[in-house]
């Protein structure tokens, strides 16, 4: 059984552990709140445009704010009731203070009337007639990049290959894991529409070898499919970056600043290809997804949760008291977050509470180890980088590729000296933005 890697990386010792707080846990439905926030900056590109105001009644699935251009996506309500507010009054997960949708929920769970398919009709549909069923339905990247699914389908490169990417490869984080054991033909069958959308011939499912379960399964349910391949990976960090992903399959690189379909190759997150099959068959948009709660808490599970509801509304209060630190996202990639009154949006996967963070000693000077250079999955120079940075040369960064950065703090991690490289990183990146 081949198992496929990439050069770089590292193991995250204790991982499968973390995990597995959570892998056998029952999927929870939180009790809907009060009110709902949400933010118009949901999705990698421009904020929404709402299209109700401020007393307007709505309905679950009922479109609430159109995007702005191609890099946008719609919001739709995600309980029924009264539109309160629409304003700067929330903090999204990345911080800052987003213009947002507060609907107060009526409690009467009244929803839109939804255009159903069997698959049988479903299998029929164009590509353009699914991708504008994506862009309806306000699909975006479920694994936390949120990038607007059907711009992914709507350019004119020749696609021959659809992965989706069910890694998972943060410790913590089962949400992906928790769509693969219950909803695998769902998954299967979006795959199937994402291939039609495309014009692809050849689809995978990737998976790490820490899920031999789901693995298994999609195996059995994919047997005798000669379209489809399900593809075995070794555990590491960060596996399920897309450009380590391809380059693991297929020994191929996606062109620096470029996108997997200059190789013409697209990836997908499995959620997303949930999501795409409940549009296609159930008419459903996307106002629900599965996240994970984990950490030092009493209950960790996996959640189905309406799109702006409250962390502070799935959080106990002593689990709140107890613990220190609140992420939003991975263990690696979130975003420690100094309020639990931030929506859950689109692109939230996880919620972490730890008591405390490891601590890191004090920094101290590069020894020249190469541990981040041997490390980095994006065959950079973390240490050069972070030289240019801490000198102020920001024009240079370009010409040493910071831009193919991935930030997914593995140089950081194993770097002996404790230099936060990847703090370094981000701010050049944040430099070079603004020249």
């Amino acid at each position: 059984m081949k198992k496929f890697s990439f050069k770089g990386g590292f193991h995250i010792h204790g991982s499968n552990a973390k995990k597995a707080l959570t892998t056998k846990s029952q999927i929870i439905i939180p009790k809907d709140p009060d009110y709902l926030y949400l933010p118009l900056n949901q999705q990698l590109g421009r904020p929404s445009i709402p299209v109700v105001e401020i007393g307007d009644q709505v309905k679950v699935g009922q479109l609430i704010a159109t995007k702005d251009g191609n890099f946008s996506a719609n919001i739709h309500a995600s309980v029924s009731g009264t539109i309160e507010h629409i304003d700067y009054m929330i903090n999204e997960p990345s911080g800052q203070l987003s213009k947002s949708i507060v609907i107060k929920n009526d409690f009467n769970n009244l929803e839109v009337d939804y255009i159903t398919r069997t698959t049988e009709e479903a299998m029929k549909l164009t590509p353009k007639n699914i991708v504008d069923i994506m862009e309806e339905a306000g699909l975006v990247g479920l694994g936390g990049a949120t990038f607007p699914t059907p711009v992914k389908y709507s350019g004119t490169k020749k696609c021959n290959t659809v992965i989706l990417n069910g890694i998972e490869c943060e410790p913590y984080n089962t949400a992906d894991y928790t769509i693969m054991k219950n909803h695998c033909k769902e998954v299967i069958r979006g795959l199937k529409y994402m291939m039609i959308a495309s014009g692809a011939s050849k689809g995978f499912i990737c998976i790490e070898d820490n899920k031999m379960d789901v693995y298994e399964t999609f195996r059995q349910a994919l047997s005798g499919d000669t379209d489809i391949l399900v593809a075995l990976f070794k555990e590491k960090y960060p596996q399920g970056a897309e450009k380590q992903l391809i380059s693991a399959l297929f020994n191929k690189e996606v062109p620096y600043c470029g996108l997997p379909i200059d190789i013409g190759i697209i990836v997908n997150n499995v959620g997303t290809a949930k999501s795409l099959c409940d549009a296609v068959e159930l008419g459903k948009p996307l106002t629900h997804h599965y996240l994970t709660i984990t950490g030092n808490i009493k209950n960790p599970s996996n959640y189905y949760v309406p799109i702006g509801i409250l962390f502070q509304d799935l959080l106990e209060d002593d689990d709140l008291k107890r613990n220190k630190v609140l992420l939003a996202g991975g263990l690696m990639m979130g975003k420690a977050m100094y309020t639990e009154m931030t929506p859950v949006t689109k692109g939230i996967n996880a919620i972490i509470l730890l008591e405390d963070l490891p601590q890191v000693g004090q920094e101290l000077t590069c020894v020249r180890c190469s541990s981040c250079v041997d490390n980095c999955p994006a065959f950079l120079s973390p240490t050069t980088l972070t030289q240019l940075v801490k000198n102020n040369r920001y024009d240079d960064l370009d010409e040493y590729g910071i831009v193919a950065c991935i930030e997914c703090g593995t140089c950081s991690y194993v770097c002996p000296s404790h230099i936060p490289l990847l703090d370094y990183i981000r701010h050049g990146k944040l430099e070079l933005r603004r020249r």
